[in-house]
């Protein structure tokens, strides 16, 4: 009780005046205290609770990011095919290997801790799922700890019944899933996306995993920093309390102690900063109370822009974000035809000498160049020449469905086979010419919709260097364009 200290002379209950003096003012001192301790623990709580949730979010959207941009290179490397005739007949091909080898690689220089594939089963935890390869590191080779038999192997126990559940969602879902999964192997932020056949049959389930406490490393190293401010700015602002109160403690001392409780019970659990208002008492004593009181006032209101300030600043570190993705995105993009632009071209060519260095290169470069640009823009406008250029590159992607295009010059592209474009690069040119030598015949179309071009390809080969295949895939469209116009093109091209 905050009454009175009572004591008992002679068998009796009395209280001394001068202890009942004191004895009522240590509550209110007490009081005062805990009411500025709680108010600065509410601040910093809910400090950290912004900084944390808007600094966690941000960076697990930064790994989703990362993780579907692994998955989808690796599918635009791999021949789904022939993986998927390894996992039928557990043998392990050529190709199969040069993935393993990508995964490998993949595994030491990015941001992740697994990279692998494997085939659901079941959702019931128990053999759930059959492995068919996953990524190793260096360390791993060097310690001799790498298994070669994981193809064909059952999980046996190693996914819980969840992650098992999640898995097979996964598996049977369209686009890239995200979950958190925990095993054996620690907790992981997983990405998974289903591997479909060139029939369009799914048949494994491709996974990149991420280190889940790493995830929010960064988000705690900032909460903590917004915490330590506030820690500074509060033990500074006790300190400033501390030098106002005084042996004489007035009535005007429990209003403000009533307030500063009534806001820390308002702040507890709010989530609306706006709201969270210090509402002063109105004190006029000209004493050290109403300094007191214009000094609770004025902290609240800096705590209040404090924090306001953090998300702030978080929004605007998401707004740059977003916006240096939406330039990336726009470099790599020719705004013209949408396909790739001459800035991917030359991040795609470091790849593939990268590539060939590592002895690990497949691929072939076909050239195109389109006639009679120059002619239509001349004789009918820019306008319909551009029309030209989108319905010419417009049939090259529908007969490379599966190859990235790139837009090098004006009229220059260059498509890069890989793949099951590939395999059938000699079957798509034959289909691509007769597709240009139709449309450029056909009769009773406007002369912008005749569209017409040159093309050449060449492989690449041991020994080669891109710009050697490159080279190669030129002249072979220089002499295709010479053969085009001598039976196609009445005019100059």
């Amino acid at each position: 009780m905050r009454v009175s200290s009572w004591i008992k002379l002679d068998g009796k209950i009395a209280m001394s005046e001068n202890e009942l003096l004191s004895r009522s003012k240590r509550p209110i001192n007490l009081g005062v205290h805990v009411g500025l301790l709680s108010f600065l623990l509410v601040m910093g709580i809910m400090v950290g609770y912004f900084s944390y949730r808007g600094y966690s979010d941000s960076i697990r959207y930064d790994y989703m990011i990362h993780l579907k941009g692994i998955i989808d290179f690796v599918l635009t490397q791999i021949d789904v095919d022939d993986l998927e005739e390894c996992i039928n007949t557990r043998t392990v091909s050529p190709k199969m290997q040069e993935t393993q080898h990508l995964l490998d690689d993949m595994n030491d220089t990015l941001d992740v801790e697994f990279i692998y594939f494997f085939v659901p089963l079941n959702e019931t935890g128990h053999d759930s799922a059959l492995y068919v390869m996953t990524s190793n590191t260096k360390e791993e080779y060097e310690a001799g700890t790498v298994r070669n038999d994981v193809l064909g192997m059952l999980s046996g126990d190693e996914f819980p019944e969840q992650i098992a559940i999640d898995n097979m969602k996964a598996y049977l879902g369209e686009g890239v899933s995200y979950y958190i999964t925990e095993s054996e192997w620690g907790k992981q932020y997983t990405a998974a996306v289903p591997v479909f056949n060139s029939k369009g049959e799914r048949f494994a389930l491709l996974c990149a995993d991420a280190n889940y406490d790493e995830i929010y490393k960064m988000a705690i190293k900032y909460s903590i920093l917004s915490a330590s401010i506030l820690a500074v700015i509060g033990v500074v602002s006790v300190a400033l309390f501390m030098r106002w109160i005084t042996v004489k403690v007035t009535k005007p001392i429990r209003q403000l102690e009533d307030r500063a409780l009534d806001f820390a019970n308002r702040c507890d659990g709010s989530a609306d900063i706006d709201s969270l208002q210090f509402e002063a008492p109105d004190i006029h004593t000209g004493n050290e109370v109403e300094s007191l009181t214009m000094a609770i006032s004025q902290m609240a209101v800096s705590m209040q822009e404090y924090m306001n300030a953090v998300l702030n600043a978080e929004e605007h570190a998401q707004s740059a974000m977003n916006t240096s993705r939406q330039m990336t995105e726009l470099a790599l993009k020719d705004a013209l035809t949408s396909v790739k632009s001459k800035v991917a071209y030359d991040e795609m060519k470091e790849r593939t000498e990268s590539e060939i260095n590592q002895n690990l290169a497949q691929f072939a470069i076909l050239m195109i160049d389109i006639n009679n640009l120059k002619l239509i823009n001349d004789n009918y406008g820019h306008e319909h020449g551009d029309e030209y250029i989108i319905g010419s590159i417009k049939i090259v992607c529908d007969v490379y469905a599966h190859s990235s295009v790139f837009r090098i010059g004006g009229d220059e592209f260059v498509v890069m086979l890989r793949g099951r474009d590939y395999d059938n690069r000699d079957e798509l040119l034959s289909i691509l010419r007769e597709e240009f030598d139709s449309v450029a015949t056909e009769e009773g179309i406007d002369p912008w919709n005749r569209y017409s071009i040159a093309s050449g390809m060449s492989d690449y080969a041991d020994g080669d260097t891109f710009d050697d295949v490159f080279r190669r895939a030129d002249e072979q469209m220089y002499i295709n364009k010479k053969e085009v116009k001598s039976r196609l093109m009445p005019y100059e091209s």
